[in-house]
């Protein structure tokens, strides 16, 4: 039993825990959301998979793929947190674009021309894809 009262189900069923003024996910409440984040990741990185094979990236698995969009991800973000901060949002738009093809090059084993390539098919896949998943589940 939970201290307080509230059955055996009061710590389990409540995935926010209070710490100061904050609001803090419990190990619990990550543990349900770990496998649906890389499930959301395994589903955006097949359009850049298959974008690889058509440009014929030096690796082409599923796994550097997700690889590659997870750290894409991370640098653009992190360049445009920078960009707004020193009050550059047009720069970081540009140097955003720049990252990502920089991060598909190196760890996808393409040319720059190449990872610009794969960016614009790894798009129009997603949106393919995005549309197919809507057909088969609605929405």
């Amino acid at each position: 039993m939970v201290p307080g009262g509230g059955g055996w189900r009061a710590g389990i069923m409540r995935p926010l825990k209070k710490v100061g003024s904050v609001e803090m996910l419990s190990i619990f409440g990550a543990a349900i959301s770990l496998p649906f984040l890389m499930l959301g990741l395994l589903i955006s990185a097949i359009p850049v998979w298959m974008a690889a094979k058509i440009v014929g990236a030096g690796h082409q698995e599923l796994w550097r793929a997700a690889l590659a969009l997870l750290l894409a991800t991370t640098a653009a973000v992190a360049v445009v947190m920078v960009c707004v901060k020193l009050h550059a949002v047009l720069w970081g738009v540009l140097l955003m674009l720049a990252t990502v093809v920089v991060v598909f090059a190196k760890v996808l084993d393409l040319s720059y021309l190449g990872a610009f390539i794969l960016c614009i098919l790894s798009a129009a896949l997603q949106v393919a894809v995005s549309k197919l998943l809507v057909a088969l589940f609605g929405g």
